[in-house]
């Protein structure tokens, strides 16, 4: 018995094919009606560690880095915190890696430079952005460039499945039957 491997389809890839099927309504919504509204947020000076332990509780990949008063600064996501643990400095022990990610702050990791979008932003137009610049989601701001949600790909997705099946509710987690990564902690 031969097999032979192909690839792998990420959700990049079947987003890039939403975007193709441009004639759906939810293409041209604004992405107000489905971003996610007051996401899990932190600061510049929080430690690495503890943002990396409520990014896990909270199953989440992104979280927008904000000042007091509510504007955007930055982004941390799941792939600075892993280039971060994969330093370029020499190489350290395994127990001083995790050591060092535990005593830097976001501020030394973030990115600065983060693409974002309105409210009126239309769902093709976001989606495109994500494409191009081949990031995972968007932070959503008022014209003051205080956040009032973020948007990713998974909500793309969503939308898209939601107008392609309307009245039929899309799930939020996943379903069952798909294992992940690492079992969930229990309190």
């Amino acid at each position: 018995l031969l097999a032979f491997f192909l690839g792998i389809v990420t959700a990049i890839d079947v987003l890039r094919g939403v975007l193709m099927d441009i004639g759906c309504v939810a293409a041209r919504m604004p992405i107000r009606a489905h971003m996610q509204y007051a996401p899990l947020t932190g600061r510049q000076d929080d430690l690495v560690g503890q943002a990396q332990h409520r990014m896990q509780n909270a199953e989440v990949r992104h979280v927008p880095i904000v000042a007091a008063d509510g504007k955007l600064l930055g982004l941390l996501s799941d792939r600075d915190l892993r280039q971060a643990g994969a330093s370029t400095l020499p190489p350290l022990s395994r127990y001083e890696a995790p050591l060092r990610l535990m005593t830097m702050l976001v501020k030394d990791i973030m990115r600065t430079d983060v693409t974002t979008v309105r409210g009126e932003t239309t769902l093709a137009d976001a989606g495109q952005l994500l494409l191009e610049h081949k990031i995972g989601c968007l932070p959503v701001l008022h014209h003051d460039r205080t956040l009032i949600g973020i948007v990713t790909v998974t909500d793309l997705l969503r939308a898209y499945v939601a107008c392609q099946n309307p009245g039929m509710a899309t799930p939020e987690a996943e379903p069952e039957h798909i294992q992940r990564d690492a079992p969930k902690e229990t309190p």
